[in-house]
């Protein structure tokens, strides 16, 4: 039995067990919303109730893996890119292995896009040549290119903004000169695509949504398509609707209502850059790719500061 945490900037992910001969029969796969770096931009540091919130998640998850018998030091924890800013992650990750025995793996924007695609492409064997995946995470946004048979990492670029940034940015009405100021710092055309792999909560929810799911599961969401201009107008509707309204008409974004009207916005304005025309859904990831690689290369770990 293998187990691994995955500590976004917005949620916090657990997933665990077998993986043997190129198959993985799960056993645990859940996620907790955090905003572990909620409002960063603005203080520098990982938020006191995203802590508290993360505290209580990995106490639970430590909980659920000690009735398969997995230990933490047995698990593989790995933080992303709130924490490679954040001030106080160094102290926050002391708390955790204090307190709960994780030893948190803080990726750099490299290991965080690799482990990504190693996990998007062992979910979907039909992967033959060059793909593009948008990672949308709470902090920042992973646009990767890879290829398969055999797995080949080829490029990749880390965007400072996801769905916890963007709400951020949309309650200033700062969120329009912020994205410009991105596209105008970070070459993306090299992943321009027709067809986009798109991967993390925010989307797997706004895909949830779309297809007026009432309660989540990943087996309900993945491999859907969907096509760029149904997309726009579905995100231009909840643009125009509160989020007790949002709540209320679809329930499965839970606790990801906050921040998934920031999240789409980012989604379909990085998408429309990449002039793409269909959007591809994939519920695996980086706590996949952690999982069948069993280790993490020193290459792929951020110097801590």
């Amino acid at each position: 039995m293998k187990a691994s945490i995955d500590i976004g900037s917005n949620s916090i992910l657990l997933l665990a067990g077998e993986y043997e001969d190129g198959r993985f029969i799960e056993s645990i796969n859940i996620a907790r919303v955090t905003g572990l770096g909620k409002g960063i931009d603005k203080t520098g540091e990982l938020s006191p109730e995203g802590i508290k919130r993360a505290l209580e998640a990995l106490t639970e998850y430590k909980e659920k893996l000690s009735l398969f018998g997995i230990s933490p030091h047995e698990t593989l924890v790995t933080a992303t890119e709130a924490s490679r800013v954040a001030k106080n992650f160094s102290e926050f990750s002391l708390n955790v292995k204090n307190k709960l025995g994780f030893r948190i793996h803080l990726l750099n924007a490299e290991g965080e896009a690799y482990f990504c695609a190693r996990g998007v492409n062992f979910g979907d064997d039909t992967i033959l040549e060059d793909s593009v995946v948008l990672d949308l995470g709470g902090a920042s946004t992973e646009l990767i290119k890879f290829s398969s048979k055999p797995f080949t990492f080829k490029q990749y670029v880390s965007l400072p903004v996801g769905s916890v940034r963007a709400t951020d940015w949309m309650e200033e009405g700062s969120f329009e000169k912020n994205i410009e100021l991105i596209f105008k710092n970070f070459e993306i055309d090299d992943f321009k695509n027709n067809e986009v792999i798109g991967v993390a909560g925010t989307i797997t929810t706004l895909a949830a949504m779309m297809l007026d799911i009432s309660s989540y599961a990943d087996k309900k969401v993945m491999g859907k398509m969907f096509e760029i201009n149904l997309f726009e107008e579905f995100i231009e509707r909840l643009e125009e609707m509160s989020l007790a309204e949002i709540s209320k008409r679809y329930p499965v974004a839970g606790k990801r209502v906050s921040t998934i009207v920031g999240g789409s916005k980012v989604t379909l304005a990085i998408c429309k850059k990449l002039e793409m025309k269909k959007l591809f859904i994939s519920t695996y990831g980086l706590r996949f790719g952690i999982i069948i690689e069993e280790e993490i290369n020193q290459k792929f770990l951020q110097v801590e500061n």
